[in-house]
């Protein structure tokens, strides 16, 4: 039988309504963790019923994540998605609603620079230029 450890143990912080930042790098990898992220991140539609197995199987992954996000917000945040049914829709949700826009000053987290093969193909230069002012950017944050 396979065992899973506690949401609570992995995650302490509730989502307020100043924290979106912190508190959803950390859902994220929590997510991932327990293998629940792909429902959430997917932008297809879940199986039709008519495929009972694979429909079953996504509906269960699908409760598991949104599990996590609602235990995981405080009785404001909650209330924002409470009504919702998929994960991904409460996470995109939450996102709109809390989501600063640029990089949260008082955050101790930097962003992550995106990976050299996610750069465009268009131009190693160009695309070597994007990645080292990005990561440019990350160390000037760090020095504040």
């Amino acid at each position: 039988m396979e065992t899973k450890p506690a949401f609570s143990a992995a995650v302490l912080e509730v989502l307020k309504q100043d924290n979106y930042l912190d508190w959803s790098v950390r859902v994220k990898t929590y997510l991932m963790a327990q293998d629940l992220w792909d429902v959430v991140e997917s932008r297809s539609e879940p199986p039709a019923q008519e495929n009972a197995t694979a429909f079953k199987a996504w509906s269960k992954t699908n409760a598991m994540a949104l599990h996590v996000i609602q235990m995981l917000c405080g009785p404001d945040t909650f209330s924002d998605i409470r009504e919702i049914s998929s994960a991904r829709i409460a996470w995109d949700t939450l996102a709109e609603k809390y989501k600063t826009k640029g990089p949260d000053p008082s955050s101790s987290v930097a962003p992550v620079p995106p990976r050299k093969d996610e750069l465009p193909e268009s131009s190693t230069t160009s695309g070597t230029s994007l990645y080292l002012s990005f990561s440019l950017r990350i160390c000037l944050c760090r020095v504040r």
